[in-house]
């Protein structure tokens, strides 16, 4: 085998961690093993185990997002069923293959194939073996690095989406939630290579903000970009007659916002290969796992950060409550179009199919002039759909506010297993590694047994979630170095 390859060696760490920490999990006792065979152009990596085995009526559906084999597995073994799901897809977006074989009762057998190219005699070192990617060598600048952005939208799910997106492309964000207080800061001459700008929004909107900042000094030529719900061509219309320079229609897709961004402040938005997975994702033939919550659509706009969409699904859930719909049919006309074409645009954003379509269709109604009294079915059968996801998404959202399931004394590892198991989190943490969330995954039995407190447990896990890695190592190395004599579990 050659010395060095050249692949995505992030993404090729993160599914090999996913189905390394997998079989250890599922395997009390027998061996796990990594393999790798060269085939021609391509590479196999191959993780057996001689655990528990998968009945072959549940293999089908592993892939799928929030599955498991049965109930008592995630009962037993915790997690939350996404693993699988995004190893195949980032395995797919690598151009390669991702198969299981496996026998109840016998072990498993996940293998991903994988076309990696020789990187050559002249890059060939003495010693361990490994992969090289362009993304390990120092990085193509990010595509808004330096660009300093204004986005002003009422909702703050958008606000935070859209702040995230451009923070992870080198951008720095202003988010305000209304027009005022974006003007202000562009009255008080503050440098903004563009500002983002939601068309419909209470009090001033957006085609209203636009019209003032062409009328500020030195600011008739500012980037200023339509973010709307809607698609339809009279309002494109008047948002250039209000001096906006282009459209962007939720939910935005992160390669056409960059490219739009980089086509009105320069081309160093544009510069560099496009290394994000939201932009180059190919779409998902997976079915998505809540009906009426199209997770495969909703995780590559929110960069697979699985925290994120939660927190916002439950944000959602919590603010359009039985009293938020109920207090819809007091609204007039032009309050209901406005609440509805915010409910469509979040909703839309997280793959709420059903509330989307049902707020898109009464704002349509609403633009034809049908008064609101006449929308009570259809408001209803908004409030019924958001019930009806309430229902549905309680479970899994229960299960992310809560880091630790039940357990008994039999699935913890013994303690010097434990002991080893959170040595190799700690390099992973260290080495600001991805798999560091599937390592903690398998840990968090263990370090609950050693008597880690529940709330630094879900800290922990939100932190490392977040990718923010460093002070989650500093947490556990000293949590370790208080507990030297950990109690048998």
């Amino acid at each position: 085998l050659p010395d060095r390859v050249t692949g995505d060696v992030t993404r090729l760490r993160q599914v090999l961690s996913n189905l390394l920490s997998n079989a250890l999990k599922f395997t009390q006792q027998g061996s796990v093993t990594l393999s790798v065979v060269r085939e021609g152009a391509q590479w196999r990596f191959t993780v057996r185990d001689t655990g528990i085995g998968i009945a072959e009526e549940a293999q089908g559906r592993l892939f799928q997002p929030f599955a498991q084999a049965d109930a008592s597995t995630t009962r037993r073994f915790g997690g939350t069923g996404l693993g699988l799901y995004i190893s195949r897809r980032l395995v797919d977006l690598m151009g390669g293959q991702l198969t299981l074989r496996s026998t109840l009762g016998e072990g498993t057998e996940f293998s991903v194939l994988l076309r990696l190219e020789d990187a050559g005699q002249a890059n060939r070192e003495a010693g361990p073996r490994s992969i090289t990617s362009p993304s390990t060598a120092p990085r193509a600048a990010q595509r808004l690095a330096g660009v300093r952005l204004l986005a002003v939208d009422d909702s703050e799910i958008n606000l935070e989406v859209l702040s995230r997106l451009l923070v992870r492309e080198g951008a720095e964000v202003v988010c305000e939630p209304a027009a005022a207080p974006a003007l202000a800061r562009l009255q008080r001459h503050e440098a903004f290579a563009a500002v983002l700008m939601d068309i419909q929004m209470p009090g001033m909107d957006g085609l209203e903000a636009t019209r003032r900042i062409r009328q500020i000094p030195g600011l008739a030529r500012l980037p200023v970009l339509a973010l709307t719900a809607g698609a339809l061509a009279d309002e494109r219309r008047r948002a250039l007659e209000a001096g906006m320079d282009d459209f962007l229609t939720k939910p935005i897709a992160v390669a056409k916002l960059v490219e739009t961004l980089g086509r009105h402040v320069g081309a160093r938005a544009q510069s560099g290969a496009d290394t994000s997975l939201l932009a180059t994702l190919p779409a998902s033939p997976l079915k998505p796992g809540l009906e009426g919550l199209n997770l495969a659509a909703a995780l590559p706009r929110l960069g697979d950060d699985l925290p994120l969409f939660h927190r916002l699904l439950a944000r959602l859930l919590d603010t359009h409550d039985t009293a938020w719909v109920a207090g819809l049919s007091a609204m007039d006309s032009p309050a209901l179009q406005a609440a509805l074409h915010k409910l469509r645009g979040t909703a839309s954003m997280l793959g709420a199919e059903r509330v989307e379509q049902l707020a898109t269709q009464a704002e349509a109604q609403l633009r034809q002039g049908l008064p609101p009294a006449e929308l009570s079915p259809q408001l209803e059968a908004l409030g019924d759909a958001f019930s009806q996801l309430r229902q549905l998404a309680e479970p899994m959202l229960a299960q992310a506010r809560s880091p630790v399931e039940p357990t008994i004394a039999a699935d913890l590892p013994a303690p010097e297993q434990g002991a080893a198991r959170l040595a190799e989190l700690l390099l992973l943490l260290s080495q600001q590694d991805l798999g560091a969330a599937d390592a903690f995954d398998a840990l968090r039995h263990w370090l609950c047994a050693q008597g880690l407190p529940t709330a630094e447990l879900g800290r922990l896990q939100h932190r490392i979630a977040d990718l923010d890695f460093a002070p989650a190592h500093q947490f556990l190395t000293e949590w370790q170095a208080s507990n030297a004599s950990p109690r048998q579990a």
